[in-house]
Formats: C-alpha cells, sequence, structure tokens
C-alpha cells in the first residue's frame, strides 16, 4: 500500500508541475489503486481457495474506496507540484 501511495503522490507532483490535465491526474488515482490491489492480492485471498463468498463484491468495493483515495492523494501531489513550480519561479 504503501508504494502505491508513493506512486500516486509522485504522478500527482509530476502533473502539478507540467500542469496536466485533470483527466490525467484522475488516470493517476485509479492506475495506483490497480496497484495497491495488485501488490496487497495475497493478503486480500486472491489465490486462497477458502474465500468469502461475497470476495468479488468486496473486492470491487476496496477498489471503489482506493480509486477514490487515490485521486484525492494524486490531486495532493498534484497542489504540491504546483507549489513547488511557484516556488521555483520566485527564485
Amino acid at each position: 500500500m504503501l508504494y502505491a501511495l508513493a506512486v500516486a503522490l509522485l504522478w500527482g507532483a509530476l502533473c502539478g508541475l507540467v500542469h496536466a490535465p485533470f483527466w490525467a491526474v484522475v488516470m493517476g488515482g485509479v492506475a495506483a489503486a490497480a496497484l495497491a490491489i495488485r501488490l496487497e492480492w495475497d493478503a486480500l485471498g486472491g489465490r486462497s481457495s477458502n474465500r468469502r463468498p461475497n470476495f468479488w463484491l468486496l473486492l470491487a468495493a476496496a477498489y471503489v474506496f482506493l480509486g477514490m483515495m487515490g485521486v484525492g492523494v494524486v490531486s495532493l501531489g498534484y497542489y504540491l507540484g504546483e507549489w513547488l513550480l511557484f516556488q521555483l519561479h520566485r527564485l
């Protein structure tokens, strides 16, 4: 999860530095959510034979939640990237 968080923050900062459109920010957040689920697949019980009966519903809910959080973290990175660009222009 921490790797996905770091990637989302760095992607947002990069988007902020180049003033990328918002769709790039959203796609970065969704990709960060997919990365988080992929990295934690074994911990979620992905390969286990004794999964919960509603595993796919729980997985979809987790993906939507992580997608929302990912877009928020990328947006925070975007703000930090714009702030850094503003600070560099002031020098």
